[in-house]
């Protein structure tokens, strides 16, 4: 329950948590259930997929491929050695979603002292430049200490929404366990507009048609799956067109990105071109400098999508068993059947516009939610 709270709270805290579950579940190792087990084969699978991505760069694992994809190991073995009542696992939804709340208290604390200023006392939230003048009304409101990357550093912002948005459907949706359930809905709606994160925003809507519209669920997940596989390919083959590129550019980076990642994936469909060379590729088929004024894709490592991050590291193999995991999470009808479609869509909300499974953040996520509702799912059968 300590991993759920730390999750939105603080990655290094978070991580080193994992690291004593895993211990523990090492320790009372004769409570090992290879039934349980068996349902994380995707996550086995993807982590020797990598191993092997990374072995193609360097010829060496190294701890670099470890800490980042220590998830993949250390929530099958953790969810097989304890099983998960149904008390626990309104405990572990709950402490997740305080742990979302003792975030969003937080940095609107700090986001409230870094307003202050004592000499002479003013609050001015807005960021200002050396001159100590503010920004320009164009990027004036990105520059907020209670705004965007400024409101949530410790982790990717967007990620952050995301966080907040499953933290809203948890209390709809178990609202018998949280007594001021309006109030928390209040707050990360609030933390998620903070944010200003198009796909936040985006899921926060998805969300509540969720809430709604009953029995909906499988609709908008097939629509979801949908987006998620068409959308980068419909982009990309417009930006053959270069009045259309231009377009696309202004609406958003990523809709240059990723055209030139395909590229990157043209190289090896089946098995991928691993994580090292797949990074360089894509650095080097990034445009220098856009007509928009892009110059930071000069820097970009990643795809800004997992189904083409999948299949630059690990292949169309990699992307398809992935696909599995997700049916695995789906396809089984029991109590907790909604929710685990809407953490799913809300994933692959994610997963559209974001290469989150890359990092810690979006991994872990993915990873610990899988394994609750997984072995709730093992539970009770």
């Amino acid at each position: 329950m300590s991993f759920a709270f730390l999750l939105s709270l603080n990655q290094k805290w978070s991580t080193i948590n994992l690291i004593l579950l895993v211990a523990l579940s090492l320790i009372n190792i004769k409570s090992f259930s290879f039934n349980n087990f068996k349902k994380f084969i995707p996550f086995i699978a993807l982590y020797f997929l990598y191993a092997i991505a990374y072995f193609k760069d360097s010829y060496q694992f190294g701890m670099v491929m470890f800490e980042q994809k220590a998830s993949l190991i250390a929530i099958p073995i953790i969810f097989s050695v304890y099983k998960l009542d149904y008390d626990t696992f309104i405990k572990v939804l709950k402490v997740f979603v305080y742990g979302c709340l003792t975030t969003f208290i937080i940095y609107n604390l700090i986001a409230f002292y870094n307003s202050i200023h004592f000499a002479p006392f003013s609050f001015n939230p807005f960021i200002t430049n050396e001159l100590n003048q503010e920004f320009d009304n164009v990027s004036i409101l990105l520059k907020n200490h209670f705004l965007a990357n400024n409101f949530i550093k410790s982790m990717n912002a967007t990620f952050m929404s995301i966080y907040f948005c499953f933290a809203i459907y948890v209390v709809f949706y178990y609202k018998q366990y949280f007594k001021y359930y309006k109030l928390f809905v209040v707050l990360f709606t609030l933390g998620v507009l903070q944010i200003f994160s198009v796909i936040g925003f985006i899921t926060l809507i998805i969300i509540f048609l969720i809430i709604f519209l009953k029995n909906f669920e499988k609709t908008i997940l097939i629509g979801t799956i949908l987006c998620f596989i068409s959308i980068p390919v419909l982009v990309s083959s417009l930006s053959n067109n270069n009045l259309i590129s231009k377009k696309l550019e202004q609406l958003d980076n990523r809709l240059i990105i990723w055209p030139n990642a395909f590229k990157t994936v043209s190289t090896d469909y089946l098995l991928g071109i691993g994580v090292k060379k797949g990074q360089r590729s894509l650095e080097s088929n990034y445009p220098l400098t856009g007509d928009f004024g892009y110059i930071s894709q000069l820097k970009k490592i990643d795809a800004h999508n997992m189904m083409l991050q999948f299949i630059i590291e690990i292949g169309i193999i990699g992307f398809i068993i992935f696909l599995i995991s997700i049916y695995a999470l789906v396809s089984k009808n029991n109590t907790n059947h909604k929710i685990a479609i809407t953490f799913s869509i809300i994933t692959l909300l994610l997963y559209t516009t974001e290469s989150a499974f890359t990092t810690y953040a979006g991994l872990s996520f993915f990873c610990f939610f899988y394994g609750i509702f997984i072995s709730r799912i093992t539970y009770e059968n």
